[in-house]
């Protein structure tokens, strides 16, 4: 199972760490499910994010800590546009 960055499995608090690591203002949550990880984030890689869209399909994904906030920001931005 993937774990927190003590080095335990991850708990629901670990995604307001995060968030409030990376400085997000979006809703964040923390899938502390084994289904889950086996089937969304096999490397077992964290943080791992996702931007989802309203019709609900995966538009991006990220995993560990590669910087990937830009990208994730600009993509959020043209998911806004009208």
């Amino acid at each position: 199972m993937a774990q927190n960055r003590q080095g335990g499995p991850p708990e629901a608090s670990d995604a307001a760490l995060w968030a409030e690591g990376l400085e997000l203002v979006l809703p964040t949550v923390a899938a502390t499910d084994p289904d889950f990880w086996d089937l969304w984030n096999p490397e077992g890689v964290l943080p791992v994010a996702y931007i989802i869209d309203q019709r609900g399909v995966i538009t991006w994904r990220d995993a560990g800590d590669s910087g990937g906030l830009p990208t994730m920001q600009a993509k959020i931005e043209t998911l806004l546009r009208p």
